[in-house]
């Protein structure tokens, strides 16, 4: 069992595929402030691998369907933020722009 420190306002956490790491959005609500990073923790050893750099107020960090990426959902900036997490090149791949809400695309929400 182990505890360790993210960045400001830990919001939401996913595990990759092997579980071997645990990605943080570190969202700083609880500050105020736009925090734009996501803590990744090796889940071995409970100690940071990395703060990697991403959007503003990061909501959600989900694996991939195909299990070799995250996204991470930025309601501030309207846009899902995409890493390659077996490459470990910590930096993200792409961004796409959607109106959405927890992953769901606005027109799907209504009848």
């Amino acid at each position: 069992m182990w505890t360790t420190p993210t960045r400001t306002g830990p919001y939401g956490a996913s595990l990759n595929a092997d579980e071997a790491e645990s990605w943080v959005a570190d969202k700083g609500e609880t500050t105020g402030m736009y925090v734009r990073t996501i803590t990744v923790i090796n889940t071995g050893t409970g100690r940071q691998m990395k703060t990697v750099f991403s959007g503003y107020k990061i909501d959600n960090v989900l694996l991939a369907p195909i299990g070799t990426e995250f996204w991470a959902s930025s309601n501030v900036e309207g846009r899902i933020y995409i890493f390659d997490w077996l490459a470990q090149t910590w930096q993200w791949l792409s961004s796409i722009y959607a109106r959405f809400h927890f992953f769901l695309p606005i027109n799907k929400l209504q009848p």
